[in-house]
């Protein structure tokens, strides 16, 4: 049985949320300060990766992340708070073992979710 190592990777702390469980909207990055694709083409292949944040879907290059990664995991993981599920249905269609986590529940509960575009968060 082959072990499968697993990672996450926080490629912004911007969000359009201020969700209890959660802080990271208080100190968000600016995107020039966050990590590049380039750089996640170093990482080895058969990883499980979990894409996080912040709210990964406002990274404006998610597309050229999702492309580096694919190809390097054996799951590739998306959590997001589902906010822009709309416009990145078609962002992942062809990745097709991408598994969304889906983080709403106490962020619409509470009315918590801030935005309505991603341009909002630059």
């Amino acid at each position: 049985m082959r072990n499968i190592v697993q990672g996450s990777i926080i490629t912004t702390f911007r969000c359009n949320a201020k969700c209890h469980m959660c802080d990271f909207y208080k100190h968000p990055t600016k995107a020039s300060e966050e990590i590049s694709p380039k750089l996640l083409e170093k990482l080895p292949e058969g990883l499980r990766i979990n894409i996080t944040g912040g709210e990964p879907t406002i990274r404006k290059d998610i597309d050229d992340i999702f492309e580096v990664l694919y190809d390097k995991s054996h799951l590739l993981e998306l959590s997001t708070n589902g906010y822009f599920t709309d416009s990145n249905r078609g962002r992942t269609s062809d990745y097709k073992f991408i598994s969304y986590a889906k983080l709403i529940q106490s962020c619409i509960e509470n009315g918590s979710i801030v935005g309505k575009e991603t341009k909002d968060f630059e």
